[in-house]
């Protein structure tokens, strides 16, 4: 009987796990009930309830985001849950980066990053003192190559940890937010215009700026010196990055090509032109070569991006890939300041992208089910569009290219997003969403902050959305002790957020 017993105990167990089982992985969380990474006395940052991601991919993201928190104060929070039920993933995102208080109150430099696994959904709530760096234009590219290309595979691990490190790159200044364009998932490739480098990096500068001192000329000398040292520091910061800052091939840059970029921009340059061809330092030789510089740097950036598109061609990237790469590229330099004041090599650049462009067009695609598929033409794009999408064509903030077959179903859909004022609706996620006005309430004093009002309109489903936001209160003198002791207190603390909260900033994607 003991044996019986034994057995029969055993058997309601495993019964009532697999009854059990189901119940657990379909809970619906609610904003109150997720676990806040910051209730442990520890520096974590992700929410991950469900165990849908690994305890390796949990640290290495916590190590992120506590480096983040301590150089620059910002704080990005990680929730990927199982289920919300019928909730909405944007207000959720937005109701739980508020209800827990990410980002310094007074900053509002928080981020939070939510995955919803049975809505297949992702989304990026933005602290309205981030919303200049992490733009909803940003954050949706960098959901759409970084994350969903992975989390269409399941790999939900390499999905997050890509989507942080970008977000971490960006805020950090690592990645300048004007850099992004659009890019592919496995990019390593990146668009930098040398002429918008950014003024950081620690190391010492060598005996060539010491020559290039003892030679200039007045203070048109001086400050063409002081730009080449701060060229030359953020120059030297890039060589010894060990990261990838590349946005649009696979190919990681090699040490040799970053050295001898390097050595050619910042010493054979200078030494050709002021030192071996003696001209002296002044406003307009320092001009000259800037603009020379841009151009050489420009050039091998330029030549390298051609070279890595006839390689994805070589490798058997199907048309529609290829043409979609090539409209990247194509609009990423339509939008650099560089496409004005390079003329060369970008037109030859633009050229020779233009020449895939024309030939891709006449190229063919085999459906899944062995149907020839071809580019459609822009009147014929409607067809295939819903009717957010073709108001996103008419208000030029997306563009939609289509390869279909001919008389049946199956099609493939890429959107290339355009330079525009417009972003996407918290509600319906069309990129139809703007500033429609901004407005001060009641103006800023000496004695105390004001009041603004920013009215944001989505064109296509007419919702608004009225945010307040405060003005800081006019000052006569600023030593900005207070503002240094508020931040280290905040990126030495890891036990709980700063209290910031969100006007609704970000944007959300679908895999």
């Amino acid at each position: 009987m003991t044996h019986l017993a034994r057995s029969l105990s055993s058997l309601f167990f495993l019964l009532w796990l697999l009854i059990c089982l189901p119940v657990t992985a379909q809970r619906k969380w609610t904003v109150k009930e997720v676990p806040d990474p910051k209730s442990t006395p520890s520096f974590n940052y992700v929410s991950n309830p469900d165990g849908i991601l690994s305890s390796s991919t949990v640290a290495e993201i916590n190590g992120h985001l506590k480096r983040l928190e301590d150089s620059t104060t910002d704080q990005v929070a990680v929730v990927v849950l199982q289920s919300i039920g019928k909730k909405v993933p944007r207000d959720f995102a937005m109701e739980l980066l508020r209800y827990w208080g990410v980002g310094r109150k007074d900053k509002n430099n928080g981020v939070l990053m939510l995955l919803v696994m049975d809505q297949r959904r992702m989304e990026f709530e933005v602290g309205y003192g981030l919303e200049g760096k992490l733009t909803d234009l940003v954050s949706k590219q960098i959901q759409e190559d970084y994350m969903v290309p992975y989390a269409k595979q399941g790999n939900y691990d390499a999905a997050v940890l890509n989507g942080v490190q970008q977000v971490v790159q960006l805020l950090s200044g690592t990645v300048i937010a004007g850099a992004y364009g659009e890019a592919v998932p496995d990019a390593a490739i990146p668009l930098d215009v040398p002429a918008q480098a950014p003024s950081y990096g620690n190391t010492p500068g060598s005996g060539g700026i010491i020559n290039l001192y003892q030679k200039h000329v007045g203070w048109g000398g001086f400050w063409v010196l002081l730009l080449y040292v701060i060229f030359f520091l953020a120059g030297l910061k890039t060589l010894f990055e060990k990261k990838d800052r590349g946005q649009f091939f696979d190919a990681a840059r090699p040490w040799w090509f970053l050295l001898l970029r390097f050595l050619g921009c910042y010493v054979l340059l200078p030494v050709i032109i002021f030192g071996i061809a003696g001209v002296p330092v002044n406003i307009f030789t320092g001009v000259a070569f800037f603009y020379v510089f841009a151009l050489v740097a420009t050039s091998v950036t330029v030549f390298r991006l051609l070279a890595q598109l006839r390689r994805k061609e070589q490798q058997g990237a199907e048309d529609d890939m290829m043409y979609f790469y090539a409209r990247q590229l194509d609009q990423r330099w339509k939008q650099s300041i560089a496409n004005k004041v390079l003329p060369f090599p970008l037109l030859y650049y633009r050229e020779r992208v233009g020449q895939y462009l024309t030939r891709l067009k006449e190229g063919m695609v085999i459906s899944d089910t062995g149907s020839e598929m071809r580019l459609q033409e822009e009147k014929q794009d409607d067809n295939y569009l819903t009717d957010a999408q073709k108001m996103e064509e008419q208000l030029k903030s997306v563009d939609y290219d289509v390869w279909a077959e001919n008389g049946g179903k199956a099609f493939k859909l890429h959107g290339v997003l355009l330079s525009s004022k417009y972003s996407h609706c918290p509600r319906c996620n069309t990129m139809a969403y703007y500033l429609e006005s901004d407005r001060t309430i009641e103006a800023a004093t000496y004695s105390s902050s004001g009041v603004g009002l920013k009215v944001y309109t989505c064109k296509f489903c007419h919702y608004q959305e009225r945010k307040e936001y405060t003005i800081p209160r006019k000052s006569q003198s600023s030593s900005g002790s207070s503002g240094s002791s508020g931040s280290s207190s905040s990126s030495s603390s890891g036990s709980s957020w700063g209290g910031g909260s969100s006007g609704g900033g970000g944007a959300g994607s679908s895999w």
